[in-house]
């Protein structure tokens, strides 16, 4: 129709590709620069924690040589009981736990637990859990005549080889731990062998 036509173009449009870098631009990390960074920081720290603990276990060692293996303990007492109460504080403190030894003893010796309203005792795992979780403690108190009696029941009556079902967490940490320190305290071999016949038991 005399009319000039514009001829319709196709153009080709290329879609972006991912990952498409433009040419002649430096090429880019697959990850930003902190991912790198990071792991290298924690290994840095790994190293220095370790360097640090040798030179702790080092240290540890020396000062074992030289003291022998219980005296650096910052005033523990070693050996035989201190003669303790000194002060009112530690007189009453003594007092109030010789009061409950002596129910202890008289309704439920050698028995997990006592029931103070009740007099009675109680059987949880047959292992006297409150004797020998006071064994350290009587004798960081001074309580030789007590704690000679204690001693003398966890060496003749205390029995480790019954093959039962018993508390984890209690067993660990009032029989097996109260053995261990006591031994650690007095250095008495009866302690340890029986923490080691316990070990033995869980195995």
């Amino acid at each position: 129709m005399g009319g000039s036509r514009k001829k319709n173009k196709s153009t080709n449009v290329q879609a972006p590709t991912i990952g498409a870098r433009s040419k002649g631009k430096k090429k880019n990390l697959p990850f930003p620069a902190y991912y790198y960074t990071v792991p290298l920081l924690v290994a840095a720290l790994a190293l220095c924690i370790a360097l640090i603990y040798a030179k702790m276990t080092q240290s540890h060692d020396q000062t074992q040589k030289r003291d022998g293996p219980l005296n650096n303990l910052g005033g523990m007492p070693l050996g035989r009981p201190l003669q303790l109460p000194q002060t009112d504080q530690q007189k009453a403190v003594v007092e109030a736990f010789q009061h409950a030894w002596k129910a202890y003893k008289e309704h439920a010796w050698g028995k997990d637990e006592l029931k103070p309203i009740s007099k009675e005792s109680n059987e949880w795992f047959d292992l006297g859990l409150t004797l020998v979780d006071s064994l350290d403690t009587m004798w960081l108190m001074g309580l030789s005549d007590e704690f000679d009696e204690a001693r003398n029941w966890v060496q003749q009556e205390m029995v480790v080889g019954v093959d039962k079902d018993v508390n984890l967490f209690e067993t660990t940490i009032r029989v097996l731990g109260g053995l261990l320190s006591t031994y650690h305290l007095t250095q008495d071999q009866l302690f340890l062998d029986r923490a080691v016949s316990r070990l033995d038991m869980g195995t």
